[in-house]
């Protein structure tokens, strides 16, 4: 959780950093479980370091923006509403292409 911490206010350029980059920062001996304990008790903190977010992934240039109730109905209906074109898609189709990362709070 530090090595986060130093990372985001080291580079003052950073506004987004994922589970990937988290990695990349840390021992290679810590658990992917543990990533995410801690990013998530920097998401916990008064006020938050790092806010958690989704993204749907339409293809290389097209990203839409997801909320977390927008995932939540996905997980509890098995299907997620296109953000775009209202398409209800399947899980087998959606969960390859929502995208979760953590954006930066310390910046205006």
């Amino acid at each position: 959780m530090y090595k986060v911490v130093d990372y985001v206010f080291s580079y003052l350029h950073v506004k987004e950093i994922g589970i990937g980059d988290v990695k990349k920062l840390v021992s290679k001996d810590i658990s992917d479980v543990d990533i995410l304990l801690s990013l998530q008790k920097l998401c916990l903190l008064h006020p938050p370091l790092l806010s958690l977010n989704y993204e749907f992934f339409e293809n290389e240039d097209t990203y839409y923006p997801l909320s977390n109730s927008d995932v939540k109905a996905a997980e509890e209906t098995g299907f997620l509403t296109h953000p775009y074109t209202g398409e209800l898609l399947p899980e087998d189709i959606y969960s390859k292409r929502i995208f979760m990362f953590y954006k930066v709070n310390v910046r205006s």
